[in-house]
């Protein structure tokens, strides 16, 4: 496999990369001292050895009174400065940046006075070393080097006070083994692409444009193939659902790999950073307002889910299913999912030597959430049609947008629920914070105790601090105390769009029998959600109407993510349904078993052998977490070898 080879490559080139610039406290101390003028060093209480996205500042104040120094940092929005060191007359300290993937904002202030004596903005390096002197106006030490000085860029100056900030090392680009890393996976895929498909797949291309016939699509909405072409599952017992064994296969039919394939690139990237994903801040999620990579593959894999609920529910019509079968099904299945997001999360921090402490348990989850999804689009599903390739709709004036007449009524049940999400989010009235609060609490204005505005309220008043996230991801960005759950209950509501989404782009592929059709329908999804969400944020991280934020699951969160699953489904399909020019692997393989990876990575995090302690070091980490993700590619490559699906 593509993927485990890489690794086997990456071993020697990312552990000799990133790698603290001081391994012990001695080494540090020494390089400083031949730096400074004597008995200016601030005694470290530092352990000499920094950490992922971490900087140390010594502070040196050379002047006679006390003075406060406050930082804030640039990915804080509209947050008040806040105090990390406080020197006396003449004194030293250091202090920790803690996120250097950001710039930093220094206002020092005498103390009792609000007022700055000086500002800095100044962009540090991870793993650097840096020096900040606060001196009488050209008192700089003489022993100093002042050409060779690289200052911050002084905002305020004083015509009394100079802040002067300068670099003691140059630690290394901490991007390089991500580069590495990259390069060994594109020269890896180049060489499949290049020598061994042409070898091994010399098939003539699909033409763009079919014959007209419809392909089965019999993908189940978290990844199990059917029961036709299953040799060996696992049920817990249970009896197949809608996602099994509803469909005959065909010989003259296909199964859509590029769905397949979309879910194992979700399910793969969100393995990938919940190990971790090397440490790199874009591998995490948002602070607040924003779109990382693992802000993408929770949205995605609602998506996909969405888009094989159309194809199943279409099995089950062509199979005269009773709509109180089906409703037992959904039910069912909604149940099971719940059921397991539940048992997930005991794995987590409720849990101690004596047991889960049902009194901390948390309720929302990523199971949580596709259970309340599925269950909603599928009971509004249930009193009209499936998709279906209508002959005689063909001849009618709105046959080019027939897969949306076909649920119009299913249309305005979604667009109130987001009337119902936006009114909520915008006009509910949240005791001591404004109305419509979108902020993260803490620093940011608006109030400290407003985390998250309507949705937070809602989720601690019905559900209670306890049974949610204690913090949220930029909790220590905002200095946030309150608890507040990205997977709580305002947040289903435009889940639920998503998934309606998804299944509009499995309509596409039920209703419209020609490449050519499904793909510039996907596009032009793609382009009109990609438009509203850009209309809605304007363009902006934090000014816009409604920004896109993952914590919320803001409404241009889901239209921004919606979109990018259109084009990606798009692309996907060209590549491998249309043209061959891919197979999906290694994610195909994947996207066939993907509860059993998700429930599986989940209740292995942090266990040998996927994962082990090491140098915390981007190249260290990087490695640990490539390892790991790629153990559950080659399992689920495995299990599909055997013909062993997971199913729920």
């Amino acid at each position: 496999m593509i993927v485990f080879q890489a690794t086997s490559i990456l071993i020697s080139s990312l552990l000799s990369v990133g790698v603290p610039v001081f391994d012990s406290p001695t080494d540090s101390t020494n390089h400083i001292e031949s730096s400074l003028t004597p008995n200016r060093l601030a005694k470290p209480s530092w352990d000499g050895t920094l950490i992922i996205n971490q900087a140390l500042l010594y502070i040196n104040s050379t002047i006679d009174l006390p003075v406060g120094v406050y930082i804030t940092y640039d990915s804080c929005y509209q947050c008040e400065p806040f105090r990390v060191a406080r020197l006396d007359v003449q004194s030293d300290d250091q202090i920790l940046i803690d996120m250097v993937y950001s710039a930093v904002e220094f206002t020092v202030r005498i103390s009792g006075n609000t007022s700055g004596i000086c500002r800095l903005h100044y962009d540090f390096d991870e793993f650097g070393i840096y020096q900040l002197m606060i001196v009488q106006n050209g008192s700089l030490p003489v022993a100093m080097d002042v050409a060779s000085l690289v200052t911050g860029t002084e905002i305020m100056p004083s015509s009394q006070y100079v802040c002067n900030l300068w670099p003691l090392n140059h630690p290394s680009n901490p991007v390089i083994p991500l580069i590495v890393a990259v390069s060994v996976l594109l020269g890896a895929s180049l060489i499949y692409v290049f020598v061994l498909f042409p070898m091994h797949h010399r098939r003539r291309l699909r033409k763009l444009c079919c014959d007209g016939e419809n392909e089965t699509l019999i993908n189940s909405e978290l990844g199990e193939p059917p029961s036709s072409s299953v040799g060996t599952s696992v049920t817990g017992g249970i009896t197949p659902d809608i996602s099994v064994g509803v469909l005959e296969v065909r010989s003259s039919r296909k199964r859509i790999r590029s769905l397949d394939t979309f879910r194992g690139v979700a399910i793969t990237l969100m393995i990938f950073v919940n190990y971790g994903g090397g440490g790199y801040y874009f591998f995490k999620h948002s602070p607040w307002n924003g779109l990382t990579v693992a802000d993408l593959v929770f949205p995605w894999f609602i998506f996909a889910m969405g888009t094989s609920m159309a194809l199943t529910f279409r099995s089950l019509e062509r199979n005269a299913t009773s709509r109180l079968t089906i409703l037992f099904k959904v039910l069912r299945r909604s149940v099971i999912l719940f059921a397991l997001g539940i048992f997930v999360n005991t794995a987590g921090s409720s849990r101690d030597h004596w047991g889960t402490d049902l009194s901390k348990l948390r309720i929302p989850g990523v199971l949580q959430r596709f259970a309340v999804s599925y269950l909603v689009v599928g009971l509004i599903l249930l009193p009209r049609r499936r998709c279906v390739n209508d002959v005689a709709a063909v001849a009618k004036w709105w046959s080019p947008v027939r897969d949306l007449v076909y649920y119009w009524p299913q249309w305005v049940v979604v667009i109130t629920l987001l009337g119902v999400h936006t009114g909520l989010t915008l006009g509910l009235e949240v005791p001591g914070c404004p109305t419509g609060y979108l902020g993260p609490g803490g620093l940011s204005p608006g109030g400290p105790n407003c985390t998250g505005g309507a949705a937070g309220y809602i989720d601690r008043v019905v559900l209670s601090p306890a049974h949610i996230y204690p913090r949220f991801t930029g909790a220590a960005l905002y200095h946030s105390a309150m608890a507040y759950d990205p997977e709580g209950i305002l947040g289903c509501l435009t889940s639920i769009v998503l998934t309606f989404l998804g299944f509009q782009a499995g309509c596409i592929l039920s209703v419209y029998g020609c490449g050519k059709q499904r793909v510039y329908r996907w596009f032009l999804w793609s382009l009109i959600l990609a438009s509203l969400s850009l209309l809605l944020c304007k363009a902006s991280l934090n000014d816009g109407w409604i920004p896109i934020n993952k914590n919320l699951w803001s409404l241009s969160y889901i239209l921004s993510t919606g979109a990018m699953a259109f084009f990606l489904v798009a692309i996907l399909y060209i590549l491998i349904d249309l043209f061959s020019f891919w197979s999906g692997s290694p994610f195909y393989f994947a996207g066939m078993n993907s509860i059993l990876l998700y429930v599986g990575h989940e209740l292995t995090h942090g266990a040998f052998p996927f994962s082990w302690c090491t140098p915390v070091t981007h190249g260290y980490r990087l490695f640990v977490n490539i390892f790991g993700t790629t153990l559950w590619l080659i399992i689920a490559y495995y299990c599909h070898y055997i013909k062993f699906f997971v199913k729920v």
